[in-house]
């Protein structure tokens, strides 16, 4: 398994290779979910066919993550969505992101202590 794990979280591991090996256990989709290299598709499609929070907190930190799964995470997991590299990209690209989250990330975001 510390094969499959080394090759889980190599940056340059195939596409299609990381799908697969997201798909064989759940310690190994946590670790493709943090692999900065996975796909937004992957990710958009873990989140979407998974539960898991751990999962979950893993693709929140993923600058790959597509925005609107990013979002939506964000009233799950506030801080890990600020904490991404990319969300002062997002903010810089769209300065009304803020005004178009949902409610829920939006109430999320004031218990924050900074």
């Amino acid at each position: 398994m510390s094969n499959l794990l080394l090759e889980a979280s190599d940056i340059n591991t195939l596409p299609e290779r990381l799908k697969r090996l997201a798909y064989r256990s759940t310690e190994l989709g946590h670790v493709v979910a943090k692999n900065p290299c996975t796909p937004p598709d992957l990710l958009e499609d873990l989140f979407y066919h998974s539960e898991d929070q751990q999962l979950h907190h893993n693709i929140v930190s993923n600058p790959n993550t597509p925005v609107d799964v990013l979002i939506q995470l964000g009233a799950e997991f506030p801080r890990k969505l600020i904490d991404n590299p990319v969300f002062p990209l997002l903010l810089l690209e769209n300065p009304r992101l803020f005004d178009e989250m949902p409610p829920d990330t939006i109430m999320a975001l004031p218990y924050l202590t900074f």
